[in-house]
């Protein structure tokens, strides 16, 4: 009976979490306007947390840029379009250096100082 308990305490932990979790909020971008998003911005509080962008157009992200307060923590890069990570940035500046040479259509929309969320006009 004391396993039974736990279970119902826990379950009520669990589902109280999720009830007072904020909804995660994202804003898609078409930079190409072929009515498909190319780049995904998603809220971490007030700030962007992550973004994706789709640089070949095949509906998969190949650049991610995490984020932290606003903050820009590393990103990851797939340069070949396989799926996987091939490229690995940690300095902001070098990033938007690769980014500048190889995507310079998005180095805007990746690239800012501080990423409130509401600057996004949701």
């Amino acid at each position: 009976m004391k396993w039974f308990k736990r279970v119902i305490v826990a379950s009520a932990v669990f589902m109280f979490s999720l009830a007072s979790a904020e909804p995660v909020q994202t804003k898609a971008v078409d930079i190409n306007n072929d009515g498909k998003a190319d780049i995904i911005y998603h809220k971490d509080g007030e700030y962007v947390g992550k973004i994706e962008a789709d640089t070949n157009n095949d509906g998969k992200a190949d650049i991610t840029v995490h984020l932290k307060d606003g903050k820009f923590e590393h990103a990851a890069v797939d340069t070949d379009y396989d799926g996987q990570t091939d490229k690995e940035f940690k300095d902001n500046q070098e990033f938007i250096k690769w980014a500048n040479e190889n995507n310079p259509d998005y180095v805007d929309r990746l690239n800012q100082a501080d990423w409130k969320f509401d600057m996004l006009d949701f």
